[in-house]
């Protein structure tokens, strides 16, 4: 397979390499005190024991409000939609009028969560609550490591060994957008189904530890 170069006055789009990207929504606690929600893709596990997840924010030019919410109160809740949110994903990264709130113009639903403040959002099939417990500047981006100390999810959308039913929910994986006159258009995958690849092991290598779930595979 040829390949080209980069060129350096592009390298600041080297992260569309890593697409598509697996959006969330972000739900904090806002300075009046009601929940605000945002979308973010640049979310990953960092650890399992102890479970952690690294989220990173914008922090300049302009900091954005989830951010300066996280950093007030050291919470804040990683609610996991299915493709049937896409939508509202969008519209919750747009700006909206002072005193508009995001969650009412999406029309969530408001689920109380166990050990943090923020709330989550009803129409997501799993919520991770989330406590900071480092955050290191990296540049335009904040990376915001929280421990997960809570997890509630609908048990149809998965197995019975936290696989995803993709009969039930279809994972929202985001690929592109660009913007019109009247808006934004996003491209997003819609998965056609499953193929499974069988990796037979060499020689004697069916006694080696299995360390494919380990690392991430």
């Amino acid at each position: 397979m040829k390949k080209v170069q980069l060129p350096d006055s592009r390298m600041q789009e080297s992260w569309v390499f890593l697409q598509p990207s697996r959006p969330v929504l972000v739900t904090t606690v806002g300075t009046d005190g009601e929940t605000h929600v945002a979308p973010f893709s640049w979310v990953t596990p960092v650890s399992a024991n102890p479970p952690r997840v690294g989220l990173s924010l914008l922090n300049r030019p302009k900091r954005q409000q989830t951010l300066e919410n996280i950093e007030r109160h050291g919470e804040f809740v990683v609610n996991v939609p299915s493709l049937d949110l896409a939508e509202k994903i969008v519209q919750c990264s747009y700006r909206v009028e002072h005193g508009e709130k995001k969650f009412a113009l999406a029309c969530f639903t408001v689920v109380k969560s166990k050990l943090v403040a923020p709330e989550g959002v009803a129409e997501c099939r799993a919520h991770l609550e989330c406590k900071v417990c480092e955050s290191l500047i990296l540049g335009d981006h904040t990376l915001v490591v929280a421990d997960v100390v809570s997890l509630s999810y609908a048990p149809d959308c998965y197995s019975h060994n936290l696989l995803l039913n993709l009969h039930v929910a279809t994972p929202c994986l985001h690929l592109e957008s660009y913007k019109t006159d009247g808006g934004q258009v996003h491209a997003f995958l819609a998965p056609l189904g499953v193929r499974l690849v069988e990796v037979p092991y060499r020689g004697d290598m069916h006694t080696a530890k299995d360390e494919s779930r380990e690392k991430g595979l």
